[in-house]
């Protein structure tokens, strides 16, 4: 009886709990329904409510943008002058006018996964050079309505071919523009196009104004294969060989950057994986293989090797790699120490150092010891054999004695054979006493003939050829007074295998000069016997700042 009651009330319990819910959840609907009720009724009021506000409705002045050509699709030359007229009409036209710009944005890909845009021109119609790298793009036309501030847009396709700058071949000319320096374009030996400003545009600043060595960098070890490198005062940039946009900068060039920062010189040898650097008297090696036209930091400083541990070294003592193609599998140097006045060898593979070191001992009969010259030098450049025989390239080294009044020209084979060197030199070819060279001490241009024995230079405002067996130098052009020359140098391109259409390997010499405010380029043609054909210039350019370097930049792979 007892479990009977207890559970009849727990039933009772349970029934008294259900009908307390569903007598809440009724009250609750209720309590819904009349906050809904509410809402409706003063929405409705609300919208019944005479709005007596002073409004005044425009219609939008509709733009319309067409272009004059036959499609919305263009394709121009990297390097060329993209143009798009478009007619522009209105319904409703304004008298304040309408303003323009027109923007190109790069594409998406692996490579460059945000797109970049740049500014093309800000008038109706459109002509701008276009320096992007090929691929295809965007061209968007923008129309702003002055009055109303509404843009109306249409976009065109672009396709940019391969371009002068990194197809083909010219000159880069590293000169001093107002806001520091600059560097351009000069198609050769196809002639007449100029490409200012390459650098300031594609990277929204100059270069340091002290510029003062640009070397185009070409190489197997790498793809791309080619690349720039600019020196200053206290920086140096490399750049890509596209559009020279910057890919690094001082610190990023090296794994630990120098304390003093004084870029003196830079040499690449062409076929192998070696960069030396010269920076405040020390030495800094790097390779070729990092992939993407990047390259792998400097390493160093090198010092030690000949006499001390604090062995330095002068500006200028690189000697051009002696030829930029070595011996198969050899990545060494021939340098000149100003403090003990002798060659010394450094070799630097896969940045194994096993140099500075000296020669062996002079082989008798030799012309001279490559341990001890005993003399100031002055200028190096290539010369016999200088890019054509790579197991027997030579190079000309210019020396002044230490009584200042003597020249001499040494000529230097540089071959070891291996990678360590033989116990007698192989090196010392020959020594040409200069005779009769007016100016060449006081030169600041020194360029050889790689086959023949002939030197070129500047003294004020004239250009000498020095015959290096005779030792007697002759004018063979003078430029008017007042006209300064900048930089002399051979057309030495490197190519691999010589293309039919070039003039050939050191048959033209360029000459940058700063004249009349501006600065110039101009090429003569030379003869066998390396006077200037026609005794006159063949081009001339102008409308640059004042040239502080130039290079010649092949086709990339060449």
């Amino acid at each position: 009886m007892m479990n009977v009651e207890c559970t009849m009330w727990t039933l009772d319990v349970k029934r008294g709990m259900s009908n307390y819910i569903k007598s809440k959840k009724r009250l609750m609907k209720k309590y819904v329904l009349t906050l809904v009720i509410l809402f409706s009724i003063t929405f409705f009021l609300t919208g019944c409510y005479k709005d007596k506000g002073n409004y005044n409705y425009h219609a939008v002045n509709a733009i319309a943008i067409k272009t004059t050509a036959a499609s919305d699709s263009f394709t121009v030359a990297a390097g060329d002058t993209l143009r798009i007229n478009v007619n522009v009409t209105q319904t409703i036209p304004v008298d304040s006018g309408l303003s323009y710009k027109w923007i190109i944005t790069s594409p998406f890909n692996s490579v460059q996964p945000s797109p970049t845009q740049n500014i093309l021109g800000t008038q109706q119609n459109l002509a701008a050079q276009i320096l992007e790298i090929p691929n295809n793009y965007l061209v968007t036309a923008q129309v702003t309505d002055q009055k109303s501030g509404v843009t109306f847009f249409h976009t065109f396709y672009v396709t940019v071919t391969p371009d002068k700058l990194s197809m083909n071949e010219g000159w880069l000319v590293l000169e001093q523009a107002s806001g520091g320096s600059d560097v351009s374009y000069l198609s050769y030996p196809a002639t007449g196009t100029i490409m200012h400003n390459i650098y300031s545009l594609n990277n929204a600043g100059y270069l340091p104004s002290d510029a003062f060595s640009l070397t185009v960098v070409n190489t197997i070890r790498q793809n791309p294969n080619q690349y720039v490198m600019i020196l200053s005062g206290s920086d140096m940039v490399q750049a890509d060989y596209l559009k020279l946009s910057k890919v690094a900068g001082y610190n990023n060039l090296f794994f630990t950057p120098p304390s003093t920062r004084r870029p003196q010189a830079f040499s690449s040898r062409l076929q192998t994986n070696m960069n030396l650097l010269l920076d405040n008297n020390s030495l800094f090696l790097s390779n070729n293989t990092a992939p993407a036209q990047a390259i792998d930091p400097f390493v160093g400083p090198y010092t030690g090797g000949v006499g001390n541990n604090n062995l330095k070294y002068n500006t200028n003592i690189i000697s051009n790699s002696g030829s930029p193609i070595p011996a198969s599998g050899y990545d060494y140097y021939i340098l000149y120490d100003d403090l003990s006045q002798r060659f010394i060898y450094f070799y630097g593979g896969s940045l194994t150092l096993l140099g500075p070191v000296n020669f062996g001992a002079a082989a008798a009969g030799a012309p001279f010891d490559m341990n001890n010259i005993g003399k100031q030098y002055l200028h190096v450049d290539n010369t016999v054999d200088g890019y054509r025989n790579e197991f027997a390239s030579t190079f000309f080294c210019l020396f002044k004695n230490n009584n200042n009044d003597s020249l001499f020209l040494y000529q230097v084979l540089n071959k070891t054979g291996s990678n360590s060197l033989p116990a007698t030199q192989v090196n010392a070819i020959a020594i040409y006493p200069v005779l009769n060279a007016p100016g060449l001490a006081t030169a600041k241009n020194f360029t050889s003939s790689d086959y023949t024995y002939q030197v070129y230079y500047e003294s004020g405002n004239n250009i000498y050829v020095l015959n290096a067996q005779s030792g007697q130098a002759h004018i063979i052009y003078s430029f008017p007074a007042g006209v300064q020359i900048n930089v002399v140098k051979l057309f030495k391109p490197q190519y691999v295998k010589f293309p039919a259409y070039a003039p050939a390997d050191c048959s033209v010499l360029a000459v940058a000069t700063q004249e009349a405010g501006q600065g110039k380029l101009y090429t003569f043609n030379l003869s066998p016997s390396g006077d200037i054909t026609g005794n006159t210039y063949t081009n001339v350019w102008g409308g640059f700042g004042n040239i502080k370097d130039f290079a010649f930049k092949k086709v990339a792979g060449q």
